[in-house]
Formats: C-alpha cells, sequence, structure tokens
C-alpha cells in the first residue's frame, strides 16, 4: 500500500509541475503587449458581434412594428 501511495505522489508531483511549467508559460506568452496584431483582430471580433446583434435586434424590431400594423389593421376591420 506505501509503494502504490508513493506513486500516485509521485505522479501527482510530475503532473503538478508540468501545469506550474505550462502555466507560467502560458502568461509569458499572454501578455498584452507581445501580440498587438492579435489584441487588434480580438477587439475587430468583439466589435463585429457587437454589430451584429445590433442589426438582430433591429430586424426583430422591424418585424414586431410590422407585425402590430397588421394586428391593427385586422382590429379595425373587426370594429368595422
Amino acid at each position: 500500500m506505501f509503494f502504490f501511495n508513493y506513486a500516485v505522489n509521485e505522479k501527482e508531483n510530475i503532473c503538478l509541475s508540468f501545469l506550474e511549467k505550462s502555466d507560467s508559460d502560458l502568461s509569458m506568452k499572454t501578455d498584452l503587449r507581445s501580440n498587438p496584431l492579435c489584441n487588434w483582430g480580438d477587439c475587430i471580433g468583439v466589435i463585429g458581434i457587437l454589430i451584429a446583434l445590433q442589426i438582430n435586434q433591429w430586424n426583430a424590431n422591424r418585424k414586431d412594428i410590422a407585425l402590430e400594423a397588421v394586428y391593427l389593421e385586422r382590429l379595425k376591420e373587426d370594429i368595422a
């Protein structure tokens, strides 16, 4: 049992040291000033998504207004 415990702990230590190393490498690679072209690409992507959401909202409002006009026309016909 002791050997198994030792093997598990040894594997955990190896995994943890690997994760710590990869985490530090990742933090070094993701410095904001390291790749400004990539940062601009991210900004353009976010702006594109916001524009798409705005167009979607505009289209939904346009459909709602058209449907409201149809409902009001039908209500006018029903009353008359």
